[in-house]
């Protein structure tokens, strides 16, 4: 019978440097003869190749797979009735290997940066960036570029807080490899506090100048004295510890070492390379001066201008030709000034220092509110003790929080706290506070139960019970079991332990019957009749005398959670969009995706939400302002729930959408020019005349905020007057536009140019004014409105500020209406003019507030005015009659129930 493959060789893939195998089956008459083949050429058996043909089965064996192994394998069995082949195909894959890495750099702020890695491996290679532990994204100052063989990571404007360790992984189906490069941002060096500009003191006293500066990298001081450089001395040992060979247990030592050199001096203490801090087992604490002189000479200490005597507290050496002080269990109230004075009979000297004693951070206590409603505002708070200065931080699920318009963090003296503003479900979690200082950090965690204690459990009489929780939290942490509010302690018949273990996730619950038998047993949970099932499993036990056991078991289920997480996406506008992850966990799984805290989201025209095999979908058809924002995905089923976050950034054009109207100043006084713009920040705009860039100086003053850049002519002449008018340079959505600039002058005029640049990381826009003077027709110029009121529409309760900017000759009288009736600054209302900015600020609105607005300026040539509409609307009030039939309310409003 000739040879027939029964199973034949199929395709293998393996990795450099691992073993793999290809095998087949085959029948026919005895005996046969199997001869393998790599592309057409006979395999030669050896080290590399190994073939084995056993019960029917050939198998060909590749070790150390390397790239030259992949190829077609053929195998050809033989035997006196004809021959048969059969083939497949081996393919190697080589894992990602690293030919260029990124290299560490050191640059100034507002640099351009660039990580290039370049790497070789199997396609398709995939390129993640991280800064630290936390994942890159194209968006805001990055910019990752990515091609076959090569990927590179850009920074744009980088800030010292960019500063961190970023890292390229590349990975693949045969493997993961990763390589880093630190970037460090030099801050440069700014005084944060000055020396005082006078200081007096009496003659022969001493005294201490103090200054403090930031800044990157080490900073180095010097310090002159009438422009003359006045140097240090750095510390340095006259005497060492002596070395003790032996030592009696119990027995004190003492260990002594001098130093000279420019104070301040700080000592530190090491044992084994470990810092040893003063205690009841290490006492130190000393001050030491050299003293000369005829002898003899008496010696006098002082702390704080009070005397001190030798004692159990201090105790007063003198040897050879110095003098010192030690101080005995050293304590924070020991910090202050010492003084030494010394007396011969040639007259009188004295010099002083500082002590300075620092302490470890104790965290007491921190409380506040576990639970709350929504929109309801929730205060932790935390107190510690410790040497100053502190620095405070809050983190929620380790996640550090900073001020802003959900939460605000404030440190009082020796406590700190944290208040949430508007809660919502999402901001549920585990809050922590950390406070360090020069000795140390140290973070508090409230306990909480992980697994809690069953609600309740049934045991036969005279058995043995053990109930178990689990709780996680800052340690030390102290457990108290209580029965009916009775404490229980150990003894008699109970016994407690508190260690690192946890019961198991089932849960058993038992009953106990008497009768006749046979017994019909069926388990109800909220009247509805349970069956068999993966979750339930219900039991006969055998029986006891005359009584019966039955049990049901609720097996575990597996909490929800994130295989793949969610990633930050930046999309164009107008562009489609999804937000993907992979999740695993016991079925059924409920869904939710929440924007920004408190919009919860469905199915629409321009969004759909998916969750098919594992994978959660939030689609967005088509990207505008509106859905930018944060995303949570909420996965919740019968054993817990778990959120995942990522951030959605929709970047827009620049565009110029506002320019002042024909403006007119007289020659000396200031002119302010003002483009209103919007896109996605962060926009970078600059102002050019005649091709060079202007700067803020003497003439010209620029600024730009809240999407208005400003450039303010602080005196003005001829050649400053022109028209400006915007035209696109790059990137969609700009709109041309003119705006002329007029100057009163008695001379003749000359053409300049001016313009504004608005940089984007995807589209700028150039504002070219070419400016024209005029023959004068007045020395003064009436005030005229470059920025006007706008309508506004607000909800009682909320602060409201109206804004107007003026031009013309000052002084300016400014005037505010409300109704025709003249508004004074007072509680309700503040008014403030600054830098040709008229504002009105209403702290808290009221119905009343509602109404025609209106600011006048005057000045010498005249008047102008602008006005707009504010409509203030009511709380949303809901009034039901109280009964028990459900209601359907909007999450977002807020309700008043009356009966």
């Amino acid at each position: 019978m000739p040879p027939t493959f029964t199973k034949s060789l199929k395709r293998v893939d393996g990795n450099v440097g691992n073993d793999a195998s290809m095998d087949c089956k085959v029948s026919g008459s005895q005996p046969m003869t199997i001869v393998w083949f790599k592309d057409d050429q006979e395999v030669e058996l050896g080290a590399k190749f190994q073939s084995e043909f056993k019960d029917s089965s050939a198998t060909l064996r590749v070790n150390r797979l390397e790239k030259a192994d992949s190829g077609v394998y053929k195998c050809r069995a033989t035997n006196s009735a004809g021959s048969k082949e059969t083939s497949g195909t081996l393919y190697v894959k080589e894992p990602p290997v690293f030919t260029e890495k990124p290299e560490n750099q050191d640059v100034i702020p507002g640099a351009k940066v660039s990580f290039r890695a370049a790497f070789t491996g199997t396609a398709p290679l995939a390129v993640k960036w991280f800064k630290e532990e936390k994942e890159v994204v194209t968006g805001g100052i990055y910019f990752i570029k990515k091609d076959a063989s090569s990927s590179s990571l850009e920074l744009h404007s980088v800030k010292p807080s960019d500063s961190s360790k970023y890292t390229c992984q590349v990975s693949n189906d045969a493997g993961k490899v990763d390589c880093s490069a630190v970037l460090f941002v030099k801050e440069p060096p700014v005084f944060v506090r000055k020396l005082d500009a006078t200081k007096l003191v009496t003659s022969g006293d001493s005294t201490r100048l103090e200054c403090k500066a930031s800044g990157s990298p080490v900073i180095s001081f010097k310090w002159f004295k009438d422009e003359m450089e006045i140097s240090s001395e750095p510390p340095k040992f006259t005497r060492t510890p002596a070395r003790v060979s032996v030592v009696r247990p119990g027995q004190s030592k003492v260990f002594e070492c001098q130093v000279t050199g420019t104070p301040e001096i700080d000592i530190y203490w090491f044992k084994e390379g470990s810092e040893i801090s003063a205690g009841d087992r290490y006492k130190m604490a000393f001050i030491c001066c050299k003293i000369s002189g005829s002898l003899p000479i008496s010696v006098e200490w002082q702390k704080d201008g009070s005397k001190i005597s030798s004692g159990v507290k201090h105790k007063l050496i003198q040897q050879d030709n110095s003098v010192s002080v030690e101080i005995e269990h050293l304590e924070r109230s020991d910090a202050g000034s010492y003084s030494c004075k010394l007396t011969n009979a040639a007259g009188r000297c004295e010099c002083s220092g500082s002590l300075r004693v620092k302490g470890q951070k104790l965290l007491f206590s921190l409380t506040g509110r576990n639970a709350a409603l929504p929109n309801a505002t929730v205060r932790f708070k935390s107190t510690f003790t410790g040497t100053p200065p502190f620095m405070v931080k809050w983190f929620k699920d380790d996640t550090e929080l900073m001020t802003g318009p959900t939460c605000f963090t404030g440190v009082d003296e020796m406590s700190c706290f944290l208040e949430l503003y508007s809660v919502a479900v999402v901001q549920s979690g585990i809050y922590s506070c950390q406070v360090s200082n020069d000795a140390g950090s140290v973070r508090c965690k409230p306990p909480e139960f992980v697994l809690k204690l069953p609600a309740s459990k049934f045991v036969k009489r005279d058995e043995s019970l053990r109930l178990e929780c689990k709780v996680r939290g800052t340690a030390p942490l102290k457990t108290t079991w209580y029965k009916h509010d009775t404490k229980v302690s150990d003894g008699g018949n109970y016994r407690t332990s508190f260690v690192d273990s946890v019961a198991g996730k089932d849960v058993s619950l038992y009953c106990e019957m008497s009768g006749s038998a046979p017994f019909q047993v069926t388990w109800f949970k909220d009247r509805k009749p349970l069956m068999e099932s993966r979750k339930y499993k219900m039991v006969a036990l055998p029986p006891l005398s005359h009584s019966a056991f039955c049990a049901v078991f609720v097996l575990s289920s597996e909490p929800p959670s994130f295989v793949e997480k969610l990633s930050n996406m930046t999309v164009m506008l107008g562009e489609e969009v999804t937000l993907m992850a992979t999740v695993k966990g016991s079925e059924p799984i409920t869904v939710s995706w929440v924007q920004d805290k408190d919009h919860v989201l469905r199915d629409s025209d321009n969004r759909k939400i998916t969750f098919e095999n594992n994978q959660v979908a939030l689609t967005v058809f088509k990207a505008d302002a509106t859905v930018a924002g944060r995303y949570t995905c909420q996965l919740r089923n019968d054993a817990g729930s778990v959120d995942c976050f990522a951030n959605l950034t929709v970047l827009e054009p620049a565009m110029i959408v506002d320019k002042p109207d024909t403006l007119s100043v007289t020659a000396g006084d200031m002119a302010a020019l003002e483009v209103k713009v919007c896109g996605t920040p962060e926009l970078v705009p600059k102002w050019f005349k005649d091709g060079m860039e202007l700067a803020t100086g003497r003439k010209y003053k620029i600024s730009f905020s809240q999407m208005i850049s400003s450039l303010n002519v602080l005196s003005t002449e001829k050649l400053d007057s022109g028209e400006i008018f915007p035209l696109p340079v790059c990137g969609p959505g700009a709109f041309p536009g003119s705006t002329y600039f007029h100057l009163e002058h008695c001379t003749n005029f000359t053409l300049k140019s001016l313009h504004l640049r608005l940089a984007h990381i995807a589209s700028c826009l150039l504002c070219d004014p070419v400016l024209s003077t005029a023959a004068p027709a007045y020395k003064t110029v009436p005030p005229t409105f470059t920025r006007k009121l706008k309508d506004w529409k607000m909800t009682v309760g909320e602060a409201a500020e109206m804004e107007c900017k003026v031009s013309g000759s000052p002084p300016f009288i400014i005037s505010w209406y409300h109704d025709g009736q003249e508004i004074q600054s007072g509680p309700n209302c503040e008014v403030s003019f600054s830098d040709n900015s008229c504002t009105l600020r209403v702290p808290t609105l009221r119905l009343s507030d509602s109404g025609i607005y209106k600011c006048k300026a005057v000045n010498e040539a005249g008047f102008s005015e602008t006005s707009a509409t504010l409509a203030v609307k009511g709380q949303f009030l809901l009034h039901v009659n109280v009964t028990d039939k459900p209601l359907n309310l909007f999450h977002t409003k807020r309700y008043c129930f009356l009966s």
